[in-house]
């Protein structure tokens, strides 16, 4: 479950800088 912990910490870095997700 790596792989998916990966992907969640990039989606929450994009949120939080606002790089183009609501």
């Amino acid at each position: 479950m790596d792989h998916h912990q990966r992907v969640g910490s990039s989606i929450a870095s994009i949120s939080s800088t606002g790089t183009g997700l609501p």
